[in-house]
Formats: C-alpha cells, sequence, structure tokens
C-alpha cells in the first residue's frame, strides 16, 4: 500500500518546520532517558538498490524498476533494517526507491508513503523533510536517489569526521543512520550494501 506525504509536512506554508541544524552542532543526551524533554530519535536514509543504466532503459526513467541484483540488496536491506524498529517508511515516488523498500514494508506490515520531496531533484524540500523527520517520535526510514543524498550530505553534514558529509559515501542499497537529539542530528552512522560488507569480512579473513 502507498499515500502520499502532505505538502505540509515539509513546512510549507506556515513554516512550522525549520530546518534542522548540522549534524554535530548540538550535545548529545548520552541516551535515550537521559532527560524527559530532550527527544532521541532515529533516520534511515536509505539509497535506491541497483537499477541498471540508465541510458539503457527506453522508457519513462521513472519507471526504471530495479535490476535482480537490485532485488536482492532490496531483501537484504530490509534484513538490516528491520531491527531498528522502523515505524514509518517514506519513498521517492520513482518505481526504483519504491521497489527498494517494498520487502521492509511487507515485513513490518507497513504502509509505503511516498514523497517529492524524495525525487532525484529534492534537494531542499529533502533537508527540510528530513528536518521535520528529526522531530518524529518514532524510527522513519526514507528512500531516496543518489544525487538527492550528495545534496543531504552538503546541506546538513558540514562536520567531515562524522562522515555524513560532502563526498560520504552512499553506494546503491546502502542506507545512513541518523541520531538526532532535540529535533537536531548529532551522529551519523553508515550501514554499506550487503556485497560491500561480505567483501569486507573475506578480506579481513584472508588477511588475518
Amino acid at each position: 500500500m502507498a499515500r502520499r506525504v502532505p505538502r505540509a509536512a515539509l513546512g510549507e506554508g506556515d513554516g512550522s518546520w525549520a530546518l534542522a541544524g548540522d549534524i554535530g552542532s548540538a550535545p548529545s543526551s548520552g541516551c535515550a532517558g537521559a532527560s524527559r524533554n530532550v527527544l532521541v530519535v532515529d533516520l534511515l536514509v536509505v539509497r535506491h538498490a541497483h537499477a541498471g543504466a540508465k541510458d539503457g532503459w527506453g522508457g519513462d526513467d521513472r519507471l526504471r524498476p530495479l535490476s535482480e541484483r537490485g532485488r536482492r540488496e532490496a531483501l537484504d536491506l530490509a534484513g538490516m533494517l528491520a531491527p531498528y524498529a522502523v515505524q514509518q517508511v517514506l519513498s521517492s515516488p520513482l518505481l526504483r526507491c519504491i521497489q527498494t523498500v517494498e520487502p521492509l514494508a511487507r515485513r513490518l506490515g507497513l504502509p509505503i508513503e511516498h514523497s517529492e520531496a524524495l525525487g532525484p531533484q529534492g534537494d531542499e524540500d529533502a533537508a527540510r523533510l528530513l528536518g521535520a523527520l528529526a522531530r518524529a517520535t518514532h524510527t522513519v526510514a526514507v528512500c531516496t536517489h543518489g544525487e538527492t543524498i550528495e545534496a543531504l550530505q552538503r546541506r546538513l553534514g558540514r562536520s567531515p569526521k562524522l562522515g555524513f558529509g560532502p563526498g560520504g559515501a552512499h553506494e546503491k542499497g546502502s542506507a545512513w543512520l541518523l541520531h538526532a537529539t532535540g529535533g537536531r542530528f548529532t551522529s551519523a552512522t553508515y550501514l554499506p550494501p550487503a556485497g560491500v560488507r561480505v567483501a569486507d569480512m573475506l578480506e579481513q579473513g584472508t588477511s588475518a
């Protein structure tokens, strides 16, 4: 199932949502229960799985589906993200993003909500949406595109040592776990695709 996110969620019109601050701009509370007045939430930012080459698709790019490899990556993502107790799934309305989070949504029994802000040209709207989600009261997974994640890294991740900044990783089928404290992003952890994790483990085993 799918439903659209109201544009009001982006804070348009009434100014009810401000852009979240830079990652690392607010002190960490140390734990979720450190203060009843400080809300700590997680946000999972997913890049869609492999969908073949754009040049090799002759139809509407919005309808370009996942490749066989991408479908496997989507299944791997579902297993990787399900333990984070996701309660809401948002996606770019493009098919490859929707298909990426379908296994996760199906596994958790959740609808997939479409948001144009997460499309390839989202940029400022995507940043405003994440700013709103930093103030959510539950864990949200959002699926978007490489260029949109790059824009988010420029806008929200200005602390290079935390990784979620310009030039940060964002491989297809990967995710960033962003922690928000008191409505501001405070830390980030990169979750690489399953294939990369397996390759790293094999390399470590060979060199051990």
